[in-house]
């Protein structure tokens, strides 16, 4: 158990790369099919990536300057949904900048273990990224979670409860959520198991805001906080390798396609 618990951290990355490529694969699918409507392939035939190929290569009819201006306003910053709903803009800003944020903090930490250190540059940068308890590394973890859970419970509340004709609740949706939600939350008791098991000092762990509290909750239990983290662990793994492949296979695809349609259709519409 103990050699198991040593090894979680390269059992982790060698599992997200299976993961990552599988996922990279499903995209690769979408995007040929995508590409299905581009170029001239002839009657009965697909375009495929040779007709994305040409379409990229023509550029966008209104031009790339116009159309990355309104990928950015109307496809990344949400202009029209922060006219029509304030509270609507802010939960999906929480929802996609906590994700992102956390996807970008898992990130640079693959890249400072796998790369830089390896290779020996950036020491001081890697050494900082690889410390779990440094200010930089645990106060925005703990936020980007927090915002993540924030978006994700107003979601999940409108989709109960405000609905709307244009919101349908189906089960695929509910699923996505519902391992968001799972990702987000069980990540704080997973904070907690690794203070208490690393035995982390409160000077350092203070910067875990929502974890070091509940670690101090949970520590006149005394229990075996390495196996209870390791296994923990394991399951906040594989909700999140479930939701990555299932990805690509749900309409939580338009978090990457709705800020490229949007900004497109902007920019054709002029504004």
């Amino acid at each position: 158990m103990d050699a198991l618990i040593a090894a979680r951290l390269p059992i982790f990355w060698r599992m997200m790369a299976v993961v990552g490529l599988a996922t990279l694969l499903a995209f690769a699918r979408w995007l040929a099919l995508l590409a299905g409507g581009h170029g001239e392939a002839g009657p009965g035939h697909r375009a495929g990536w040779r007709g994305l190929l040409r379409a990229l290569k023509r550029g966008p009819a209104v031009g790339w300057r116009r159309t990355l201006a309104h990928v950015l306003s109307d496809g990344l910053l949400h202009r029209r949904l922060y006219r029509r709903s304030r509270a609507r803009w802010l939960a999906h800003a929480a929802m996609l900048g906590g994700f992102l944020g956390l996807m970008c903090m898992s990130a640079l930490a693959a890249l400072a273990e796998h790369i830089l250190r390896p290779l020996g540059l950036a020491p001081g940068v890697v050494a900082v990224v690889l410390n779990k308890d440094h200010p930089l590394m645990a106060l925005p973890n703990e936020t980007f979670g927090l915002l993540l859970l924030a978006g994700g419970a107003y979601a999940g509340l409108r989709r109960l409860f405000w609905p709307g004709p244009n919101l349908p609740s189906e089960r695929p949706d509910v699923l996505a959520l519902a391992l968001l939600a799972f990702i987000a939350i069980s990540g704080y008791p997973l904070e907690s198991l690794r203070l208490l098991a690393e035995a982390v000092p409160a000077q350092a762990a203070r910067y875990s805001y929502i974890g070091w509290p509940l670690a101090r909750l949970l520590a006149p239990l005394g229990l075996r906080w390495a196996e209870w983290h390791f296994w923990l662990f394991q399951v906040h793994v594989l909700a999140a390798s479930t939701l990555f492949i299932y990805w690509p296979f749900s309409k939580m695809l338009h978090v990457l396609a709705a800020p490229l349609v949007a900004g497109l259709g902007a920019a054709e519409e002029g504004g």
